[in-house]
């Protein structure tokens, strides 16, 4: 429903063997549970495609190559 807070929030859990589990809630689609390592995958992912997206909206603008 729009209108709806979406924002991303974030719940950390320490399970049995200590690690902690961080469960993303608003996540587009469902909520998640992740561990750390797969936030950081996720994180360099969006990462990069936000870092292409960029930079083919600077090349349409042209202001590509930087000086």
């Amino acid at each position: 429903m729009m209108g709806d807070d979406r924002t991303l929030k974030f719940k950390y859990m320490k399970v049995k063997d200590g690690k902690t589990l961080v469960i993303v809630e608003n996540f587009p689609g469902l909520d998640a549970e992740m561990w750390p390592e797969e936030l950081i995958k996720m994180a360099k992912e969006l990462e990069a495609a936000y870092s292409k997206v960029l930079t083919e909206q600077r090349k349409a603008m042209g202001l590509w190559p930087l000086d």
